[in-house]
């Protein structure tokens, strides 16, 4: 038995079905006549329009959906990006001797592309610009796969492969991304589901072990992402059967031509974890070497740590954080890295997708003992960041 709703509902598709019925009888009683001595042509054109009014009357009733309308390409590009302009000054000390400078920068400039390609492919773009350096293309490759349908999925092309993690809540990179950050042309194969994550990747770095030329550098990664109302955190941890290709050791290793040419690889192991406990955040991690680095100015085992805390909270109606941390490396004296850092930073959302920073780093170098300068310095930056 229908409830009242029901027996409305369908008294009303009934009268409008039956409407409809009859203006497609009362416009073909109308109509063809008239064509009745014209063409086939032009009367399959007037029953063609018949029922495009008889369509419209159910359309406009809710007895028949619309077609669906295909989405265009712009429809599927996703463009954003972030200006980030800094102001700085550095007043250092070196025994009775002090140094200072200053400087106004546009610090970076990135825009991204995104484009769903189609239900299982993408691909994306991101173009950077960082001070004293051209415009380059930092990030290009394509994505096979749809992790909302399928947990596994392909990615191929320019990309910073998946080794360390480099969280961070300061305007400054952690001294970790210095020692382990490696961007690559790679192929990955990866899986995500139920908060899991894992993936395998190759690609062909800038050293050689004096035979061919050839693709054999490989890494991983896995870990585990939770996220809930007031608690989430990551943990994972990775390797890379060469870390000598990282961004920060290569480019000091490599003077030379023939720098590249090395006796035997090194593995690197770095693992992090990120907590966030309802307005805190707390983020560890740790890179490292498997084995000396011969050939790079020292024959040591180079590793770095970081560890950070933060408290987000409402300021005047924005959002606003306040955070600390400390750095150390261990024989990262030839990479050109400090030995220790403590940074602290602050920072407002002054509007909608703009936000001001203000960070304060002290560095100290390696002992004279050990080869360095004994020299620390502090550095503050204020930073202005829009992003769209």
């Amino acid at each position: 038995m229908k409830i009242r709703g029901e027996m409305l509902s369908f008294s009303l598709r009934g009268a409008v079905s039956w409407t409809a019925f009859m203006l497609a009888a009362a416009v073909a009683a109308a109509v063809i006549p008239a064509v009745s001595h014209a063409g086939e042509a032009e009367l399959k054109a007037e029953i063609d329009k018949i029922w495009s009014k008889l369509v419209n009357v159910e359309i406009a009733a809710g007895i028949t959906e619309p077609a669906p309308v295909e989405p265009t390409w712009s429809d599927r590009l996703t463009i954003g990006g972030v200006v980030e302009v800094e102001a700085n000054y550095n007043d250092g000390e070196q025994g009775d001797d002090t140094f200072n400078a200053s400087d106004i920068a546009v610090a970076a400039v990135e825009l991204g592309v995104e484009a769903e390609v189609s239900d299982f492919s993408s691909a994306h773009v991101l173009l950077l610009y960082e001070d004293d350096e051209d415009l380059q293309v930092d990030e290009a490759f394509i994505t096979l796969g749809n992790t909302l349908n399928n947990p596994f999925y392909l990615t191929a092309g320019k990309m910073y492969v998946p080794f360390g993690n480099y969280e961070s809540q300061m305007i400054s990179d952690p001294l970790t991304l210095e020692i382990g950050e490696a961007q690559e042309d790679a192929i990955l194969a990866g899986v995500e589901a139920a908060g899991f994550y894992a993936s395998l990747y190759g690609f062909n770095g800038d050293f050689v072990d004096g035979g061919d030329d050839v693709v054999e550098h490989y890494g991983a990664n896995a870990g585990y992402a939770f996220e809930a109302e007031a608690v989430s955190f990551d943990i994972g941890g990775s390797w890379t059967s060469a870390i000598r290709d990282s961004d920060g050791l290569s480019g000091a290793i490599i003077a030379a031509p023939g720098d590249e040419v090395v006796s035997d690889y090194v593995d690197g192991y770095a693992a992090h974890l990120v907590a966030g406990l309802g307005p805190v955040t707390l983020i560890g991690e740790y890179v490292g070497a498997d084995d000396d680095l011969g050939g790079a100015g020292s024959n040591s085992r180079i590793s770095a740590y970081n560890v950070e805390a933060g408290v987000f909270f409402p300021l005047a109606g924005r959002d606003a954080y306040v955070a600390v941390g400390y750095q150390e490396t261990d024989e990262a004296l030839w990479a050109g890295l400090a030995e220790k850092r403590i940074v602290t930073a602050v920072a407002v959302e002054i509007m909608d997708g703009t936000s001001l920073a203000l960070e304060w780093l002290n560095e100290e170098d390696y002992d004279v003992a050990d080869g360095g300068t004994g020299a620390d310095w502090d550095v503050y930056t204020l930073q202005l960041a829009a992003e769209f």
